[in-house]
């Protein structure tokens, strides 16, 4: 199956890319020794105009005796979602039967980068499987959860930030194509002039289902007294397919996945209070009498936009409160409450319930909730451990479980769920309230006074906001720390795009 003589044209390394700044996953088998990313005369390149093809070139250089080679490449938009991937046996690569120590690995690959505007970060990996799996998989014998389940990762490489590709648009000027990926297709225009008989085969407008769908979706009118503030009214192409508007909205998330964050984009831009699950030292907090009952459960404040006037919010610390009958009371209300949680989901929702989930890099939200507990909990946190908060052994409990818990219920809750990622929070705020003034119906004032930036927030509270650098954590994480991490939380960040490396 392998050629010893094939060979391609290797590009003078002279100019490649500085590997001390990558970060590396390596069993010690095999190690990353050059990367290049070149323009198709083998000249290093970046930015590319969209839609050019670029040229990737790497060499592990193998440690220790492997079975059949497997390289590929993987890249991530900014939010660290994966926009594309590949490897030698997907691309049809003859490989030897096995390669011994000393032995370098050559891979050159392609990519097309069909994608829209923007920087994308690299990875690069070695992997191996048996000779005879990998000739199954070759010849279309087996199927890919068959040979994922005999590969063996060898080393995993995600390049520093000098060598992310940057994509800009042609030199014509021109748009290739709208969204993330430029994908196959085909348009066709028919023009029949004024009177002409239909065509037999054409669907008539009350028979095009997904604008019917469309419509059935469409948000109704908002409150006209706030039209005078109103940013514009919600972009129903924007709309998740909610169909009932939520009294009683939860923002959850794991403790330190940007939580506090949307409460402040909440109270901005909705003129409303969020409530806390959780006693707030100086705020309004739910109180027990002498008998056990509890005090009032609401408490009053004014809206600053105009026209001015006085609302409820729970109080903080409402948790014991918040029983079935409560939650029921509440959605019957033509108020809005908003509370903000940490705990498992309930096990049902009401119709008028809606949920609000955050999620973060796994890595960060545990690294942040690591120092939190530091900060304010120092007498119960004085001897904890990065590890105890990795495998979960903290309050919050574990961040996969709590993730998956929270997942199970987007679809039973039909558009009432909506998932939010940290990491988009801080660039696409009206985007964000224009999906949550669908989920609840409430118009959003985009157009009076300007959000405080983080480094606002940061000077006010300095623990609470610490340095929202999503990418902070990995210079922290020891190799025992980020392989725990792995272990631990792979199958679950996964599922959301997010890179462990």
């Amino acid at each position: 199956m392998f050629n010893e003589s094939a060979s391609f044209i290797w590009p003078n390394f002279s100019e490649s890319f500085e590997l001390s700044r990558s970060v590396a996953t390596s069993d010690g088998k095999a190690t990353l020794t050059q990367f290049a990313v070149c323009d198709k005369n083998g000249l290093p390149a970046t930015p590319f105009p969209q839609g050019q093809e670029a040229h990737f070139y790497y060499e592990f250089k193998v440690e220790q005796p492997l079975a059949s080679p497997i390289g590929g490449v993987m890249l991530f938009d900014s939010l660290d979602r994966p926009v594309h991937g590949k490897n030698s046996i997907q691309h049809g690569v003859q490989s030897p039967e096995d390669v011994q120590p000393g032995t370098l690995l050559r891979f050159h690959q392609t990519i097309s980068l069909d994608l829209c505007e923007g920087e994308y970060r690299v990875v690069v990996g070695l992997a191996s499987t048996d000779w005879d799996t990998y000739c199954g998989y070759s010849s279309g014998v087996l199927t890919h959860g068959e040979l994922h389940g005999r590969l063996t990762q060898h080393c995993r490489v995600r390049l520093g930030d000098d060598c992310k590709l940057v994509v800009i648009l042609p030199e014509t000027g021109k748009l290739l194509h709208h969204g993330l990926v430029n994908l196959p297709g085909s348009c066709s225009l028919a023009v029949l002039p004024d009177g002409q008989p239909r065509p037999q085969n054409s669907i008539e407008p009350s028979q095009n289902r997904s604008q019917a769908t469309f419509e059935s979706a469409t948000v109704a009118p908002v409150n006209r007294e706030y039209e005078s503030n109103l940013k514009g009214e919600p972009d129903t192409s924007d709309s998740p397919g909610i169909l009932t508007k939520c009294r009683l909205i939860y923002l959850s998330s794991y403790p330190r996945s940007g939580n506090q964050w949307f409460r402040n984009l909440i109270e901005h831009y909705f003129d409303r209070r969020v409530s806390s699950l959780y006693p707030e030292p100086g705020c309004g907090n739910l109180e027990m009498n002498l008998d056990g009952s509890f005090g009032s459960t609401f408490s009053e404040f004014q809206t600053i936009y105009p026209p001015v006037t006085t609302l409820r919010r729970l109080v903080h610390g409402c948790g014991p409160i918040l029983d079935v009958q409560a939650r029921d009371m509440l959605t019957r209300t033509d108020e809005y409450f908003f509370v903000k949680t940490h705990e498992p989901p309930f096990d049902q929702y009401l119709d008028k319930e809606g949920v609000i989930y955050i999620v973060r890099h796994p890595g960060a939200a545990i690294w942040s909730y690591f120092h939190y507990l530091q900060d304010y909990h120092s007498n119960t946190a004085l001897e904890l451990t990065l590890e105890e908060v990795i495998l979960g052994n903290v309050t919050a409990g574990s961040w996969s479980d709590h993730v998956q818990a929270w997942l199970k219920l987007k679809k039973a809750m039909d558009g009432r769920f909506l998932l939010f990622r940290y990491e988009e929070l801080r660039s696409k705020e009206h985007s964000f309230c224009k999906v949550v003034s669908l989920l609840t119906g409430l118009p959003w004032r985009g157009s009076i006074g300007f959000f405080p930036s983080f480094e606002q927030w940061h000077n006010t509270a300095p623990k609470l906001y610490r340095s929202g650098n999503n990418e902070e954590w990995r210079q922290f994480f020891s190799a025992h720390q980020l392989e725990l991490l792995r272990k631990c939380h792979f199958h679950a960040a996964e599922k959301l795009g997010y890179l462990l490396a």
